[in-house]
């Protein structure tokens, strides 16, 4: 992520926190809505293409998968954040933050930053087809 001034370009995602009590290591998780829609406009994700679906067939993947004796698995949220987003692009991802927090909440524009993604995020319409291009791209080098 990087600091945004120009605040009248582009997109901004609304978010919310969500509290993960039980946690250890993330107490607070960021969400983030880009199907959200004002009144009588379009969200990021009616704007945006999902593309081709370049996952593999499933079933063959069952199949493949009893195969082996070995096998491995992977969580594929954090691979999204492997994947960057070109600079003329950031300017729609972008998301207002508070910079101090406490008891007395301060709204100002002083407290107040924007913040643009530089990764992939999930929940973006285009998300999994620029994941499964960038993995198919490393696989077949």
């Amino acid at each position: 992520m990087n600091i945004d001034q120009n605040i009248n370009t582009g997109y901004f995602l609304p978010h919310h926190a969500v509290l993960r009590e039980q946690k250890d290591s993330t107490k607070v998780r960021r969400v983030f809505d880009a199907s959200s829609k004002g009144k009588g406009a379009l969200s990021l994700n009616d704007c945006l293409e999902s593309g081709p679906n370049l996952n593999p067939d499933l079933l063959k993947i069952i199949l493949r998968f009893r195969l082996h004796k070995n096998v491995f698995c992977a969580d594929i949220q954090r691979a999204f954040l492997e994947v960057g987003i070109a600079e003329e692009d950031r300017e729609f991802l972008k998301f207002l933050w508070i910079k101090k927090e406490g008891s007395n909440l301060d709204l100002s524009t002083h407290n107040i930053e924007t913040l643009r993604y530089k990764r992939v995020t999930f929940g973006i319409k285009c998300s999994p087809f620029f994941l499964a291009a960038n993995i198919r791209l490393h696989l077949e080098k």
